[in-house]
C-alpha cells in the first residue's frame, strides 16, 4: 500500500511509497529513513539507503549485499553489518562518511587529500584506486580513528 510523506504541511502525491516499517519507504530500489530507527536489516533489493535529513540515525544497521550508497548520512551506526560481497563503492562510502565526521580532528592536509584527490577518484567511480589509498599504511592511523565508534561485522 502506498502512503503520502507529508512535508512542510503539503502532501506531494509523486512520494508514493511503500511503508516496509513505521519510519521506512519503499520506492524502487531505494530505502528512503524518515525517523530514527534502533535496527534496520535491509531486504534484498535495495541498492540505496536514504535518510530524509543528515540528523537521522540508525543504530545496528544489516546491509544487503547489493547496496551501493548511503545518502544524508553523518554518523555510521554503533553496528554495520556487510556481507562479504559488499561493493567496493559502498566500501569507499562508508570510509568518506567516517573521515568527514572526524575532520575537526586530523590535519588540514590529511583532511584535503581525503576530499578532494580521494574524493575525486571516488566520483569518477575509481573506487579501487581509492580503497588502495586507503589500505595504504600512512592512512590506517587515520581508519582506526575513523571507524572506532562504529563495530563493523562481516558475514
Amino acid at each position: 500500500m502506498g502512503v503520502f510523506l507529508e512535508r512542510g504541511g503539503l502532501l506531494y502525491p509523486e512520494y508514493i511509497l511503500d511503508k516496509v516499517l513505521d519510519g521506512a519507504y519503499l520506492c524502487a530500489d531505494t530505502l528512503l529513513v524518515d525517523k530514527n530507527i534502533d535496527s534496520l536489516v535491509l531486504p534484498s533489493g535495495i541498492e540505496y539507503l536514504n535518510f530524509s535529513h543528515d540528523s537521522l540515525q540508525v543504530r545496528e544497521l544489516v546491509c544487503n549485499s547489493e547496496l551501493h550508497h548511503l545518502y544524508s548520512v553523518k554518523k555510521l551506526p554503533e553496528k554495520l553489518y556487510l556481507s562479504k560481497d559488499t561493493s567496493e563503492e559502498l566500501l569507499c562510502n562508508i570510509i568518506y562518511i567516517a573521515i568527514e565526521r572526524i575532520k575537526g580532528e586530523i590535519s588540514d592536509r590529511e583532511y584535503q587529500e581525503h576530499r578532494y584527490s580521494i574524493g575525486a577518484m571516488i566520483g569518477r567511480g575509481e573506487y579501487d584506486k581509492a580503497l588502495e589509498v586507503y589500505r595504504s599504511p600512512d592512512k590506517k592511523g587515520l581508519l582506526e580513528r575513523a571507524l572506532e565508534n562504529t563495530e563493523i561485522i562481516v558475514y
